[in-house]
């Protein structure tokens, strides 16, 4: 199956699974994956046979490339985090748009958020997080994110004045 990219690019999705589970695979070191994902996973966003109109088959092949990507961003967000805080924070939020329900994507964002020192809106998305299991699932996030919201918590150095006046707030 081959999906048209921006401006009539073809991509081959399984070559594109193939260029990703190995930009992935864990012996390729960050500062080498980083370029390359950024390439790729732009690529891997471009929507199957847009201009096709839907069918069964096609649907399934949209929805499998949608949770294949996602899956991608959450790993790439991950393998990137300490090198790239920003890329990871982009990706994850990306796949946390295409589910909200993904506690893997929530925790790939919360942790870009760590890593990179800001821990207010961490804490912010954490409160998103809770209100969207809440509301969908009836249930609060998962031991993982909630070991994330307390680092997020202890994280920041004195005189974060922003996550102060967060949690300083009365009842």
């Amino acid at each position: 199956l081959r999906g048209a990219g921006a401006q009539g690019i073809s991509v081959d999705v399984t070559a594109l699974a193939r260029d990703v589970g190995r930009i992935l695979h864990p012996s390729v070191r960050a500062e080498v994956a980083l370029p390359l994902l950024r390439r790729t996973l732009a690529l891997a966003r471009t929507p199957l046979l847009p201009d096709e109109a839907s069918a069964l088959w096609l649907d399934e092949a949209r929805a499998e490339h949608e949770r294949m990507t996602s899956e991608w961003l959450v790993a790439a967000a991950e393998k990137v985090v300490d090198l790239a805080p920003g890329d990871a924070t982009r990706w994850a939020r990306q796949a946390i748009e295409s589910d909200p329900l993904d506690e893997g994507a929530w925790y790939a964002y919360l942790h870009s958020k760590d890593v990179s020192g800001h821990h207010a809106e961490g804490l912010r998305a954490y409160a998103r997080c809770r209100r969207v299991f809440a509301d969908e699932l009836g249930c609060a996030p998962g031991p993982r994110l909630q070991e994330m919201y307390g680092r997020l918590l202890g994280g920041p150095a004195a005189g974060d004045s922003e996550l102060e006046g967060l949690i300083d707030v009365p009842d």
